[in-house]
């Protein structure tokens, strides 16, 4: 029977992951940051988000301090999706409201 001389435990077993954090800019148009609260708001720069590996939009905006309503259509990297898309590292995510004009 082998024997383990080594003091360290055996993590083989261990299926726990730890998450890695990542880093995702988020940019307001229409009036978002306004109804957000945010006075300082750069539009040109956005705002860098460090986050857990794998947080949903949804959670991300409102670790932002972002009001998350229905009119609001969101994009990651210029595709639309919905708030429920999982964010990975470097992620671009810009949130604007429906514009109507004629």
């Amino acid at each position: 029977m082998p024997h383990n001389s080594s003091l360290e435990p055996d993590n083989r077993h261990n299926k726990k992951m730890v998450k890695q954090t990542i880093v995702i800019t988020i940019k307001l148009f229409g009036g978002i940051d306004r109804d957000s609260g945010f006075s300082e708001y750069d539009p040109d720069k956005g705002m860098d988000l460090a986050a857990p590996e794998g947080i949903r939009l949804v959670k991300a905006l409102k670790t932002a301090g972002v009001k998350v309503n229905a009119e609001t259509v969101y994009f990651v990297n210029g595709a639309k999706t919905g708030l429920r898309v999982k964010l990975k590292d470097g992620d671009a995510v810009f949130c604007m409201k429906p514009l109507a004009g004629g």
